[in-house]
Order: structure tokens, then C-alpha cells, then sequence
């Protein structure tokens, strides 16, 4: 455990007793259920690790709730803002980068809970090749009532099978983890990601341009959640993406414009533009009539269409 020290037998020596992990933990008014997120972490096998929960101005009474907390625990690491504003996820995450020194860092989100055995899965990954990153799974425990919790459960690296290979854009801070190294030295997020959404996207394309680590999927290192997030917010939510962070990210990573199929959004040839007729309002409505009644392989179709409907409108908003 961090800051244990050890004693020699004449005295004059300590040992610092690093730990072997550092758990980043971005909190933003979600007092209930990062409270059962840290009691999570408790009840893990291993105690070789840190926390540190970074705040992002929260007003609903988990300033007090950690303040309290990490006077219990000392293995807990509380962080916030100076000016206690919201300044986004990515400069909250940011906060943790002075506390790190252990040799993995993984990252959580607040509303997650943790299996027993998440660092002993994610540390086999890890330790089996030092240029490696450990893509943990989410099981949403009401994927069977949220619409969106069951399209999450197949998207991204939900395509993979365990140890396989994916792709650097399937990167995702609710459960994921790396070398301390690879974060301090690319110097964490990006900060000017205020908006929602991509940070972590971005930071996979830097991670992979820099290290070139193997993105391996771990479907051992698991996080249960509960999906408070209707499909209509989460459309919101890409709407807002198309407009500030995605446009960003491009900008910034010019050769990666196969995210979230952007060159099908700008492009002249003829793929390009019918992918931009295909995705109209109209058809966006017809298939929300059809989405609950429809069986669940088409649902996936129907959401990834309303997804890339919103993008487009996103980024109509951001000309």
C-alpha cells in the first residue's frame, strides 16, 4: 500500500512500498453511486493500490461525503478543482497525475463497480507484455430494460472476443488500464475536450502514435454498472460530440478521420454522399416508431443510424 513504510533492523533505513496500481476515479455529482463504487474497492482481493477520486465541482454533497472518506481510508486520494469549477473530464482525470507513481494506472468511472478480481485480471494482461493496454468489460445489470444499456453491451470493443486484438478507438476510461508511464508522459487528456464525449478516443490516438501498444480486450477485469441514460440523452449527448469534441479530434489527428466514419460526412465520392442522403430526419423518425417493436439485431441497426443522424447534425451545427 503507497506510503507504507518499512524499517530496517538498525533503523536508519526506510522503504517506501509502492503500489502496483493507481485508480483514477473522475466524479461530478454522483454522490449515491460513487459512494457504492469506492465500497467496491474495498471488498477487492488485491490491496496493492491507490485511489484517487477527482472531483469536477460537485454541488450535491460529495465534496463532504470524500473529505470524510479518505480520513477512513487512507489508500483514498481526494482531488479537485482550486476554483471548484466544472472544467470538463478530461482535466478532471488530469488531477490525478502528481499522485501517481505506482507502475499501472486504471481508470473508472464513478457509477461502476468493481469485480472482486479486477486488478489480478488487468495485472495478468499487463505483466504479460510491458506494451500492452488492458481494455476491461461493463456489464450493465438492466440491459434488459434500457435501450441503451443493450446497444452499449455490443458496440465498441463488445465486437471482440477476450484477448483478442482491438482497435485503439475502442479505448474506454470506464474500465481500462496501462503503465502509469504511457499517461504522465503524454500528459493525461486533453483538457480542451470540455464538451461531451471523444476524450478518450483522442487520447487512444496519441497513445497508439507514441507507444503503439497492443489494445487488448479483457473481458475478466469486470465493472458492473446500472445505465441511467435514455437513448434520447445519449443522442443529445452525440449531437453535442459532432459539434465540439469530434470536429476537434480531426483537427487535431487529420489521418484518423475514419472516426466515427467522419470522412463519409465530408467527402464528395459518391459512398460519401449517399451516406449523407441516407440520414434525414424523416427516416430518423420512421425508425424510432419501429425501434421497440423491432428484434434486438435490428435495434443495434436502428440506434447505430440515429447515432450517425445525430453526429451529422452536429456537425451541420458546428459550420
Amino acid at each position: 500500500m503507497l506510503g507504507k513504510r518499512k524499517g530496517s533492523a538498525f533503523g536508519s533505513l526506510q522503504i517506501v512500498i509502492m503500489a502496483l496500481f493507481t485508480i483514477v476515479i473522475p466524479t461530478y455529482n454522483n454522490r449515491a453511486q460513487l459512494e457504492n463504487c469506492l465500497h467496491s474497492i474495498l471488498k477487492m482481493d488485491s490491496v496493492d493500490y491507490k485511489v484517487v477520486v477527482c472531483d469536477n465541482g460537485s454541488t450535491d454533497g460529495t465534496i463532504e461525503f470524500l473529505k470524510d472518506f479518505v480520513n477512513q481510508f487512507p489508500s483514498f486520494i481526494f482531488s479537485e478543482h482550486p476554483d471548484k469549477q466544472n472544467k470538463g473530464r478530461a482535466a478532471n482525470r488530469n488531477q490525478a497525475i502528481p499522485f501517481i507513481d505506482s507502475e499501472y494506472v486504471l481508470f473508472l468511472d464513478s457509477d461502476a463497480e468493481v469485480s472482486k478480481e479486477i486488478l489480478i485480471e488487468h495485472a495478468k494482461v499487463l505483466k504479460a507484455n510491458s506494451n500492452t493496454v488492458s481494455i476491461g468489460k461493463a456489464v450493465y445489470i438492466n440491459a434488459n430494460t434500457n435501450i441503451w444499456a443493450a446497444y452499449l453491451s455490443t458496440r465498441g470493443h463488445g465486437k471482440y472476443k477476450h484477448l483478442e486484438i482491438a482497435d485503439y478507438k475502442y479505448f474506454n476510461t470506464q474500465n481500462a488500464a496501462l503503465p502509469s508511464r504511457f499517461f504522465k508522459e503524454l500528459g493525461g487528456f486533453d483538457p480542451n475536450m470540455f464538451f461531451y464525449g471523444g476524450d478518450d478516443i483522442e487520447f487512444g490516438c496519441r497513445l497508439r502514435k507514441t507507444f503503439h501498444p497492443s489494445f487488448i480486450v479483457n473481458d475478466k477485469a469486470l465493472v458492473f454498472a446500472e445505465m441511467d441514460k435514455t437513448l434520447s440523452k445519449a443522442l443529445e449527448q452525440f449531437e453535442e460530440y459532432g459539434k465540439y469534441n469530434l470536429p476537434y479530434t480531426i483537427q487535431k489527428h487529420p489521418e484518423d478521420d475514419d472516426i466515427f466514419h467522419f470522412h463519409l460526412y465530408l467527402n464528395k465520392d459518391l459512398k460519401s454522399r449517399f451516406f449523407r442522403f441516407i440520414l434525414n430526419d424523416f427516416l430518423g423518425s420512421v425508425l424510432s416508431l419501429v425501434l421497440k417493436i423491432s428484434p434486438s439485431f435490428l435495434q443495434v441497426q436502428i440506434i447505430n443510424y440515429q447515432v450517425a443522424l445525430a453526429i451529422k447534425k452536429g456537425l451541420a451545427a458546428s459550420k
